[in-house]
């Protein structure tokens, strides 16, 4: 009888045992999955968001050349939706429009370069030129661009 209630622990000690690495590996093998699961999301969110802007931002500057080039009274509009991670938009020195945006490793940016004089209604003096602020949002906008004098204004239509 003893013997037999012996046999009957080393069995369940050895059940446990094999239980226990078999939850051990499981756990090695899940935990490092959901990390990189995790950081291909992220990566290609990013991506995403940097090619919708991109987009955005080609459409922008050749609807502004487009309308450079039949000059005053020409203007068009735009709607465009921007990505959650949006943060601000502006045109530096007249000839790049410029969106930031929230990234895996920080602020980025997406530049776009106008052969034409793009400018705003909020433009100010900075160490680096003259930034213009374009007063975009998140989600849906209107995007005005006309032709004025010698400049093609931006603006976000209310």
């Amino acid at each position: 009888m003893l013997v037999m209630l012996q046999l009957r622990k080393k069995r369940f000690a050895q059940v446990s045992m094999e239980y226990l690495i078999v939850v051990t590996v499981a756990i090695v093998l899940i935990i490092p999955g959901i990390y990189l699961f995790y950081v291909y999301t992220k990566f290609h969110e990013q991506a995403a968001t940097s090619r919708s802007l991109y987009e955005i931002g080609s459409k922008i500057v050749s609807a502004a050349s487009l309308v450079a080039a039949n000059g005053e009274p020409a203007r068009t509009t735009l709607e465009v939706e921007l990505p959650k991670t949006f943060k601000q938009a502006f045109i530096l020195n007249h000839e790049e429009l410029v969106f930031q945006y929230d990234s895996y490793n920080g602020v980025s940016e997406v530049v776009f370069f106008s052969p034409d004089n793009i400018t705003t209604n909020d433009c100010r003096s900075s160490p680096g030129g003259v930034r213009c602020n374009l007063d975009l949002e998140v989600g849906y906008n209107k995007i005005r661009i006309e032709a004025i004098a010698n400049n093609v204004k931006i603006s976000k239509v209310s």
